[in-house]
């Protein structure tokens, strides 16, 4: 794992003697990946594989995992991340479409299905999703977004360069009529007032976690290339 991720050098241990233990190597390594944080992401997320093949997160996990699951998750939160309920890793606050692309996508994706018990983070986040959305597809088809636009603006210059504006639709196909209306209110969206739990907002409480050896140094997150 350590290899894999380009840290194999940081790792101090001694196959002579068998030294240090598995704590002590794993503080070396992720000290190096807070020092260099190019590829630490790759990192945390080669030691969540590894996690997640032991049932970490696995609610029959033993009680000692379990708290070692909430002392990782204050960890990342603090770190600017998240784990889902099944131990994937994901960034906290709103999500930067140029650094990220598709994962990025992917994120807010993950964090409106973690959003079903409240309805304000559920439709501010959908609001969120497809913002992201159009900027992806104008950035695809070069045109990229400059300066500062409003939700309107950004879904009407996206759904124009795919051809879905609501007087395009063919109202001869079935369904037609159905899509044209919501093509025409899409725009109007608005995200609600702020509640508790909203996007953005961290959860109060998560499943996530591992040892405590690693979650003391889990390394800060970083705007470049989605790396922690």
């Amino acid at each position: 794992m350590f290899s894999s991720a380009g840290y194999a050098s940081d790792d101090p241990y001694d196959s002579s003697t068998g030294t240090p233990n598995k704590e002590n190597r794993v503080l070396s390594v992720f000290a190096a990946a807070r020092r260099r944080p190019a590829r630490a992401r790759e990192l945390v997320e080669g030691l969540l594989v590894q996690f997640r093949v032991h049932s970490y997160f696995s609610e029959d996990a033993a009680e000692q995992v379990r708290r070692d699951v909430k002392t990782l998750c204050s960890a990342l939160r603090r770190s600017g991340w998240d784990l889902t309920e099944e131990g994937e890793l994901i960034a906290l606050g709103e999500i930067d479409l140029s650094t990220g692309g598709r994962p990025a996508l992917e994120e807010q994706i993950a964090r409106i299905r973690r959003s079903t018990d409240d309805p304000g983070a559920l439709i501010g986040g959908a609001k969120d999703l497809l913002e992201s959305v159009a900027k992806f597809v104008l950035d695809e088809v070069g045109m990229p977004v400059t300066g500062k636009q409003d939700f309107p603006q950004l879904m009407h210059l996206a759904r124009e360069r795919l051809d879905l504006l609501p007087k395009n639709v063919d109202m001869t196909l079935p369904g037609g009529e159905a899509i044209r209306k919501i093509l025409q209110s899409s725009h109007q969206i608005r995200a609600p007032a702020a509640t508790s739990g909203a996007t953005g907002s961290p959860p109060t409480d998560c499943r996530c976690g591992a040892t405590a050896a690693c979650s003391s140094s889990v390394p800060k997150a970083s705007s470049s290339n989605g790396s922690t």
